[in-house]
């Protein structure tokens, strides 16, 4: 249900108005097969559980188990769903994939699963691109994209925005599914997982596996991802939790050039421990205790090479609600990292931060909300880092909602930054990448099931790290960089909720603002469109497409720059209810077979069709 305001209102556009938007929308939106509210809550935004369209930050929220529906199978492709981002593989599934979040560097966004955070400058490479590149989805997950710098409450490595995949706490309204899924390039993904509730225990579980030989020989691709929630009650006022996930790939990379044909394998195993308790009706503590081990294997190429990461963290976070317009939030983490890297001759690096947090809101329901925080983190090894962040919302009108944000953030020196590669290029006096961005914009509640979305974002970073003229090419810190450009989005109903629409595009610039050249595989447009339609109670159809435009990269063959190719991709995929617990689904990708490259010289995949089954119970 749609909050009241006490805001001044504006004008509504007409019912026939909406949907001759919609159909000017047409071929721009994205959709899902089942209603969707426009005002779900979002947590990475500020720690704990907040409307997501009551604060000024700029965040996406998808349920895994509805992108599962219209057949969404990995994490790469949940993200696009949200404007402002672009991932891209270098070929197949399960290739290493880069997330460029607002045009800055595929390592300046930080990853978090299930709460632990698994992306750390030190480590290269770090453990977020490989399961980027290999991740499924399932439902009972939740998908998290925070936009903007995010340094203030999440630390370093989040110049671009924050990533968050998660398992949501079981209850007794979940579902238990499983899927059985075939089709092109020798593919099949399959899985289950249980959701529920018995007495004071709630739990959420499931176990997939996928294999795929792609489009190309000697690139075949295996996953398997496991993960388990457990939630106990001991009392109306406390609560303990488990959580423990595995994610083990298995890539092949066929020979390109005189490249020679390698196999990467990782290994990661995520964990937490963690207690909440209500102190009082104000106010809210949690202390947890998690971690990752993290195992990289390449076999082959021009060397065998084995990185090694193993990090813990020991936080305690606090929520004290002053009443109905104030709640503050506070708290202090510490953190150890042990990483070697043998294809850098990197031997054991260990390091121990500690961070401290601390942010106010102030809502007033209908009206506006005001968001500052600031965090202090500091390391045995280097430079401490101080960052603040504010974000702000204010209801013009009934309809129309304006918010701004403004933040700083960093990214930390890599071991090989900090070391070279075997002892050549290093530089142990290299600074923090920093960075300072805004954003502002407008959302319109054209009527009661539709929104859009205007943002404008600006960002810039300072202090660079990049290699050196040789003979050294030693690591300095010597680059400055610009992001800025247009996020829109856009989502309706229609037709009693039986027509599911959404839309995400974005224009980018992004420069180096030392060499005067564009950054690259930046493309200066971005869109994402999807729509679904109930043909009748049991059948669902829908279409998507994709749009890449105006992007430079690098010649695979003579690593000169080159203008790359613009591409455009089709899908179509349909469910249909056999009866109450079981449905067939099918879809086809790449619809017209579009011959083109994310990363120049590693081709993506052709047509491909897929169809299964899902068991719901």
């Amino acid at each position: 249900m749609k909050k009241t305001t006490t805001a001044l209102s504006c004008k509504a556009p007409t019912p026939t108005g909406s949907l001759l938007l919609a159909a000017s929308l047409f071929t721009h939106a994205s959709l899902f097969a089942h209603p969707e509210t426009l005002d779900e809550s979002t947590i990475l935004a500020t720690g704990f559980s907040t409307g997501k369209e009551d604060t000024g930050l700029r965040v996406n929220v998808e349920d895994a188990g509805l992108l599962q529906d219209i057949g969404i199978r990995t994490l790469n492709d949940a993200i696009l769903f949200s404007p402002g981002v672009n991932i891209f593989s270098s070929g197949g599934n399960g290739t290493i994939s880069s997330l460029f979040t607002r045009g800055t560097e595929s390592d300046h966004t930080a990853l978090f699963v299930d709460g632990v955070k698994l992306t750390n400058s030190r480590v290269f490479p770090f453990p977020a691109s490989n399961i980027l590149s290999g991740a499924g989805i399932h439902s009972g997950e939740r998908i998290e994209l925070l936009r903007g710098p995010q340094s203030a409450l999440y630390g370093s490595d989040a110049i671009g925005g924050v990533l968050s995949l998660s398992l949501d706490k079981g209850s007794d309204h979940g579902t238990n599914r499983a899927w059985l899924e075939f089709g092109s390039f020798d593919t099949t993904n399959s899985g289950i997982s249980f959701q529920g509730q018995e007495g004071k225990l709630s739990y959420n579980s499931f176990v997939s596996w996928n294999q795929t030989a792609n489009d190309r020989k000697l690139n075949d691709h295996e996953s398997l991802h496991a993960g388990v929630r457990l939630d106990y009650s001991i009392s109306d006022t406390t609560s303990v939790g488990f959580t423990l996930r595995v994610l083990n790939f298995e890539t092949e990379l066929p020979p390109l050039g005189f490249t020679p044909y390698a196999v990467n394998e990782t290994e990661n195993t995520v964990y937490s421990v963690f207690i909440e308790h209500h102190l009082t009706d104000a106010w809210y503590t949690k202390l947890s205790f998690n971690g990752y081990q993290s195992k990289f294997t390449n076999t082959g190429g021009f060397a065998d090479s084995l990185v090694e990461s193993e990090s813990q963290n020991v936080s305690w976070a606090n929520r004290y609600t002053w009443n109905e317009q104030h709640e503050t939030s506070a708290g202090i983490g510490v953190t150890y990292l042990d990483t070697t890297n043998s294809g850098a001759g990197i031997g054991k690096f260990s390091e121990q931060s500690e961070s401290i947090y601390f942010q106010h809101r102030w809502h007033v329901d209908g009206q506006f909300d005001l968001l500052g925080g600031m965090r202090y983190d500091h390391y045995d090894e280097g430079e401490s880092s101080t960052t603040f962040r504010i974000a702000g919302s204010y209801q013009a009108c009934e309809l129309a909602k304006l918010h701004a944000s403004v933040a700083s953030a960093f990214r930390r020196p890599s071991a090989v930054d900090l070391f070279g590669f075997f002892g050549s290029g290093g530089n142990l006096d290299l600074q923090s990448e920093e960075s300072l961005g805004w954003d502002a914009g407008i959302t319109l509640d054209t009527s009661k099931t539709s929104s859009i979305d205007l943002t404008y974002f600006h960002n810039e970073i300072d202090n660079m790290i990049a290699f050196g003229p040789p003979p050294t090419y030693t690591a300095m810190n010597i680059q400055e960089a610009r992001t800025r450009g247009v996020e829109l989005s856009y989502r309706a109903t229609f037709l009693d909720e039986r027509i599911q629409t959404r839309l995400a595009y974005t224009w980018l610039q992004a420069e180096n603002l030392t060499t005067g050249t564009r950054l690259l595989r930046r493309p200066s447009h971005t869109l994402n469109a999807d729509i679904n339609g109930k043909i009748t109670d049991k059948l669902l159809l829908g279409a998507g497409v994709t749009w890449v435009a105006n992007r430079e990269d690098v010649d695979a063959s003579t690593f000169a720059r080159i203008d790359a190719e613009d591409y455009a991709t089709a899908r179509l995929y349909l469910r249909y209810q056999l009866n109450d617990s079981v449905s067939f689904n099918g879809r086809v990708e790449n619809l017209f077979n579009q011959k083109y490259a994310e990363i120049d010289g590693f081709p993506a995949r052709g047509t491909g069709a897929f169809a299964g089954i899902t068991i719901e119970w």
